[in-house]
């Protein structure tokens, strides 16, 4: 195989664990030291997407990420090139112009956000792909009835595309599309269109889990464009579970590792069990007399603003000893809940069957009540080597405010106190991703301590001691 490589692919995709890392031909670098995945798409010479996340395939995005992506040999040699970037988090564009070396490579500098890139010659044409989508309904597509797909189209060219249409196909015929065709019409660059009419698809069988469909792009000039994308099933025919608690602040005792407990603080409120806006819960299903965490899916607008997606880890390696996780989620309502508002998650959870693990699913159904009362959550707290402070702070409405204190060590009466920003400035390397960073003024070296004060925009306040000791210099 490494004497006679595969050609290259036309197109391809690739996910790595690590910072830095090289694929056909490209090399991509980051400064990433949290756990995370960088997520190659649709390369090939018009561009990629790509971002950081710290988990898949929905995971929060890590935008505070600095990320590079030099390209493999494809361009003509010490030529300019056109580079169109659209954000599709912060749904932002720019554009500049970049000169490729003398190997015919481009290097591009982006962050860990979900970038749509498109690398453009003098030639104006237009490069038309997905940049995102949504399913009909709950926003959850279910086995065993027609799904609505709204499919978003970007423009990543550098000339308007006209009259474009789509055509949808499943790849191996899992799905039944039942309306296949829709026009989008005029295209300018970056900017996502809607078609004027949803596609539509079932998928009859119970039993699928994920469906691959190809859709294929092309406009009346004879240009023509295809993407390959998934979508998650779920079952029309979960029972709903009703033996369930809300921890919210609350501290519980839950299966743990399968067959063993543990007491802990699950969730972030008042600790009353009852869901309240701005609280994050976790669902705790009682099965054999244990209480066990849930995965959770929802396609509820109040839930998880923002982009916020935290997921936690149950590891069973001392019960299984091949080192199974169960992941259970820790959604966030949002402050702008209604108060009443009936919430449906899709949950599941492990069942212990030694060797075995026996999946559950169901359908659980919160009300949301009361008003938000519940401060910011301080994820995590670094300070770097340049001595800036970075605090990574949401909330379920806006943080208005993050301010830290820092004690020396060695000389207690020594205090400093700043301000911290989100804008993209002053050390912040990407505004309005809930990480808040400042640049400390040279110190003479010194071990601190650093308490972290935050509110939001309800006036709730976040008083907290950051884990751990940091060094400035």
């Amino acid at each position: 195989a490494f004497k006679n490589p595969l050609p290259v692919p036309e197109k391809w995709y690739h996910i790595d664990v690590y910072p830095a890392f090289s694929v056909w031909g490209y090399e991509i670098r980051s400064d990433r030291d949290v756990p995370g995945f960088t997520v190659m798409e649709k390369v090939d010479k018009g561009g990629f997407q790509c971002s950081v996340r710290d988990h898949l395939p929905d995971g929060e995005l890590l935008p505070f990420v600095k990320l590079s992506v030099t390209t493999a040999p494809l361009y003509e040699a010490n030529t300019n090139y056109f580079i169109s970037d659209y954000d599709l988090r912060t749904k932002s564009s720019r554009t500049c112009q970049l000169k490729s070396d003398d190997q015919g490579r481009l290097k591009i500098d982006l962050n860990g956000s979900r970038h749509e890139v498109g690398i453009n010659g003098k030639a104006a044409r237009p490069n038309i792909t997905i940049a995102g989508l949504s399913v009909g309904g709950d926003n959850i597509a279910r086995n065993g009835r027609n799904t609505e797909l709204r499919i978003g189209l970007i423009n990543k060219g550098n000339a308007k595309g006209r009259d474009i249409s789509v055509k949808l196909t499943s790849v191996k015929n899992l799905a039944m599309v039942i309306k296949s065709e829709a026009d989008y019409g005029l295209l300018d660059t970056g900017r996502i269109y809607e078609s004027k009419s949803p596609l539509v698809f079932m998928v009859p069988s119970d039993s699928v889990e994920i469906v691959r469909f190809r859709l294929d792009i092309s406009d009346k000039q004879g240009n023509n464009w295809s993407d390959l994308f998934e979508v998650p099933l779920y079952r029309n025919d979960l029972p709903e579970i009703r033996d369930f608690e809300i921890a919210d602040g609350r501290v519980v005792t839950v299966a743990r590792e399968g067959i063993d407990e543990e007491t802990a603080t699950l969730g972030k409120g008042n600790g009353d069990g009852i869901a309240n806006p701005g609280e994050s819960i976790v669902l705790l299903v009682r099965e054999n007399g244990k209480l066990r965490r849930t995965f959770l899916t929802s396609g509820s607008p109040y839930v998880n603003p923002g982009g916020i997606n935290v997921r936690m880890s149950d590891n069973w390696g001392n019960y299984d000893h091949v080192g199974g996780s169960a992941k259970y989620s820790v959604p966030l309502i949002s402050s702008d809940c209604p108060d009443g508002q009936i919430i449906v998650f899709t949950g599941e959870y492990w069942l212990p069957d030694y060797p075995n693990h026996i999946i559950m699913r169901g359908t659980m159904k919160i009300k949301v009540t009361g008003k938000d009362i519940t401060p910011p959550v301080m994820q995590w707290c670094r300070v770097e080597g340049d001595n800036v402070i970075r605090v990574s702070v949401f909330d379920g409405s806006a943080v208005t405010s993050v301010k830290a204190k820092l004690v020396n060590k060695a000389s207690p009466d020594r205090i400093l106190d700043f301000e911290l920003n989100d804008q993209g400035n002053s050390g912040d390397i990407t505004a309005s991703d809930n990480v808040f960073s400042c640049t400390v003024p040279e110190q003479r070296f010194g071990i601190y301590t650093i308490g972290i004060t935050a509110s939001d925009s309800r006036g709730n306040i976040l008083s907290a001691a950051a884990p751990g000791e940091f060094i400035l210099h």
